[in-house]
């Protein structure tokens, strides 16, 4: 392939994306609450079962509130039980954006079986930045009485800041791009102007 028309290759593919972004981030944004519900199961069995400070897990308008067994002080002395709110779609946004880059690159993915498969390979990458959120609260801003009885201390504290940092910054955007490379190999290394591994070298 000429230099030229690689040019034209990776310009149609930019346009496609831009015309496509806003599409999918404004979809996502409207779906917001039946797409992030699958996930309240999930977080609700796994903490419930893992743990023994997660009482029910409720979602309201885009936020997961995790209702805790942890007691928690006011400043007046009366007690409570710690409260968790998390921003889910500060962790589910990867969706747009993969939906916008592979529908750039083809058609094909425009049926509901594909749209769903894309879902559940990015479900595991979403509930990661959900739960490390979640724990980040817990360890570093509900105070020191909370953080004691959660138990996470140490290297704990940090391999849980360590994990809300990598599913905060880095996991949504590297878990949309890995998986649009893997299902657009080939075009990728068109857009590189590289010979597929159906072309001869």
């Amino acid at each position: 392939m000429s230099q030229g028309n690689d040019n034209q290759t990776v310009g149609r593919f930019v346009l496609k994306v831009l015309i496509w972004l806003p599409l999918a981030f404004l979809v996502w944004y409207m779906l917001a609450g039946p797409l992030l519900w699958p996930m309240r199961p999930l977080l609700d069995f796994g903490f419930g079962s893992l743990s023994q400070f997660v009482d029910h897990v409720r979602l309201v308008h885009g936020q997961f509130i995790f209702e805790t067994t942890l007691e928690v002080k006011a400043p007046d002395g009366r007690t409570g039980l710690a409260v968790v709110e998390v921003n889910a779609l500060k962790y589910t946004y990867n969706l747009p954006l993969l939906v916008a880059l592979l529908y750039a690159a083809s058609d094909k993915y425009f049926t509901f079986t594909r749209l769903a498969a894309i879902y559940l390979l990015l479900l595991p990458f979403q509930l990661w930045g959900v739960s490390f959120d979640f724990l980040s609260q817990l360890v570093f801003h509900a105070g020191p009485d909370v953080a004691r009885q959660v138990g996470i201390e140490g290297m704990g504290r940090e391999l849980v800041a360590l994990g809300y940092q990598f599913g905060y910054l880095m996991l949504p955007p590297i878990s949309a791009a890995a998986i649009w490379f893997l299902l657009n190999r080939d075009f990728v290394l068109e857009l590189l102007g590289m010979p597929s591994d159906g072309e001869e070298r």
